[in-house]
């Protein structure tokens, strides 16, 4: 029974594959920033990954072999390169065809939890999500990372089934998988380690027949077995540092050496929580030269924060409750304004006019879209409920990214990477209101209205592509260059 499950279904995983890459190389195509190496709608770290990226394939040291940046995206990109050459258009149509990955995988996690109706509709919306198809082809962390994440969910619901029915062959090799998954995405981005506890803690919560002892033997395995996955990185990450502190004595204090993926979490606590920060990403918040340059680390001031950013953050925090709520719910917010991303190229309906934080991703000026994306969403949670035990890797993974958040900086990013999940749940809603429809066939024409949408927005971009759409970007200009800076905050606005 099983094997025809899985059989019947993997033609609509590879339909639904094909469908997602097409629509995402036509996102790319439709729009003219496709012949440079970043996104107009989401530049964050792509200058810094590509960097490092080629310099992993010249054999250099980047950053003078200090961990700023997790290094798996940096790999998977010079895989890239490496095989098609710097040609910025080709590059990111092989980054949006790996990502289209996220569909299936959010196909399969729908069918799992909720069903057929649901899996089809989740899958849908992902594949066109505005949000999912600007990082889709964006060289960024979220590229790679959103497929990870997703893949790491569906393993831990086949992993809970298994379990729960005594299959131990299929339990160790899903054990095994998710703990290379688990490592994989750790070097990824860096607050992938969480899941190290989320993911026994799903297990717990879903599968309550396994019992604390194998709960806690799978919780072992996974931890060893992303360790394995970690420890080259760790090991190279000790030497580079190691090598540093010895060739800089002038430093105010040693770097530490024992760096698990990435040094940044310190310094990024501490920009996000102090007296002038405001829940986007400002570096120059504490010390003005941040905003200037790369880290200075013989400024004792800044090697202070890089050292002890969690203590700086946190003490501010704690001397100023009032301040510190405030600062909080305003990161969510500006989290949440990637539920303010629509569908398709024009990202409808919330449109193209709008603002590109920093290190951020677009978010449209009109939020109308919001509410309703947010009351989806939770609606379909609620209707959930008697999956609540099953579904757990779904809400704990979202409860996640919402701590991310309030932890570090309100970017629409974090939402976004969790956009299948949502979607999935969003699903769920619209599922459930159809049926409650008076008759067969009106729950028909509703269907071909939705399948009308989707061939809608797939039209659209497939006439983008033929005709590319330019934008007006405007914003802080460099005076010696006289080019905006990327990484600042940037208006953004289609060209009739």
């Amino acid at each position: 029974m099983r094997e025809q499950f899985w059989r019947r279904d993997a033609g609509a995983c590879a339909a639904l594959f094909v469908l997602a890459a097409t629509v995402r190389v036509l996102f790319l195509l439709g729009t003219v920033d496709r012949d440079l190496p970043f996104s107009i709608f989401y530049y964050g770290d792509s200058r810094a990954y590509r960097e490092l990226a080629l310099a992993i394939l010249r054999g250099e040291v980047f950053d003078h072999g200090i961990p700023f940046h997790p290094p798996g995206f940096a790999y998977a990109l010079a895989m890239v390169i490496g095989a098609c050459g710097e040609r910025p258009t080709l590059v990111r149509a092989v980054l949006a065809i790996a990502s289209a990955s996220s569909v299936p995988l959010a196909y399969l996690l729908g069918l799992r939890i909720w069903g057929r109706a649901v899996a089809w509709t989740g899958a849908l919306l992902t594949t066109f999500s505005f949000g999912l198809l600007v990082t889709s082809v964006s060289a960024n962390t979220e590229t790679i990372y959103i497929p990870i994440l997703a893949a790491q969910a569906l393993l831990l619901v086949l992993l809970g089934d298994a379990l729960a029915e005594r299959r131990r062959a299929a339990g160790r090799v899903l054990l095994v998988a998710s703990g290379i998954v688990l490592g994989i995405g750790a070097l990824t981005r860096a607050e992938h380690l969480a899941m190290a506890v989320l993911l026994p803690t799903a297990l717990w919560v879903g599968w309550r027949s396994l019992g604390a002892r194998r709960v806690f033997t799978a919780f072992g395995v996974l931890v060893g077995v992303a360790a394995v996955v970690l420890a080259p990185w760790t090991i190279h990450s000790y030497r580079s540092i190691s090598r540093f502190n010895v060739a800089s004595p002038d430093l105010p204090e040693p770097l530490p050496t024992l760096v698990l993926v990435s040094g940044y979490g310190p310094l990024n606590f501490a920009l996000a929580n102090n007296p002038r920060a405001d829940g986007t990403f400002r570096p120059d918040s504490i010390v003005a030269t941040m905003g200037k340059g790369r880290l200075d680390f013989r400024d004792p001031r800044q090697m202070e924060i890089y050292r002890h950013g969690y203590r700086l953050g946190r003490e501010y925090l704690t001397a100023n409750p009032r301040e510190a709520i405030g600062l909080v719910v305003r990161k969510l917010d500006l989290a949440a304004d990637a539920f303010a991303l629509g569908f398709g190229l024009s990202n409808w309906p919330g449109g193209l006019r709008g603002t590109r934080r920093s290190v951020d991703l677009f978010t449209p000026e009109r939020e109308h879209w919001k509410p309703v994306s947010v009351a989806l969403a939770a609606l379909g949670l609620y209707l959930s409920r008697s999956r609540w035990r099953r579904a757990s890797i779904v809400w704990l993974g979202s409860l996640d990214a919402a701590f991310v958040a309030m932890a570090f900086f309100g970017y629409a990013r974090f939402f976004v990477a969790i956009a299948p999940l949502a979607c999935c749940l969003q699903a769920v809603a619209l599922v459930t209101g159809a049926s409650c429809l008076p008759s067969p066939r009106v729950r028909r024409v509703v269907a071909g209205i939705g399948a009308a949408l989707a061939a809608a927005l797939l039209l659209e971009l497939a006439l983008a592509a033929w005709v590319p759409r330019n934008f007006r970007a405007s914003g802080i200009v460099d005076s010696a260059t006289g080019k905006i800076l990327q990484d600042a905050a940037v208006e953004i606005a289609p060209v009739r």
